[in-house]
């Protein structure tokens, strides 16, 4: 059986100091490169993705029996 990992776009409202004591609302759009196919047994890879807002982006697993991450390294722990 193979495990699949998908690449998907998210969109988040992040807060932006203002001059005044109020704080605007800007989209911020979090893109992520392609993930190949992938199943257990290979290697670790890196994800990739860009945010516009120019903060760095951060991965979790959400299963850490399946796939855990290190930074931005996926290792696939187990079959699914």
């Amino acid at each position: 059986m193979k495990f699949t990992i998908l690449a998907i776009l998210l969109v988040f409202n992040i807060l932006v100091p203002v001059l005044s004591s109020r704080a605007q609302t800007l989209d911020q759009q979090i893109t992520f490169n392609t993930i190949p196919q992938k199943t257990f047994g290979d290697a670790p890879f890196d994800l990739v993705a860009t945010a516009t807002s120019g903060l760095s982006v951060t991965f979790s697993s959400s299963n850490s029996s399946i796939a855990t991450i290190a930074r931005s390294a996926v290792t696939i722990n187990s079959k699914f």
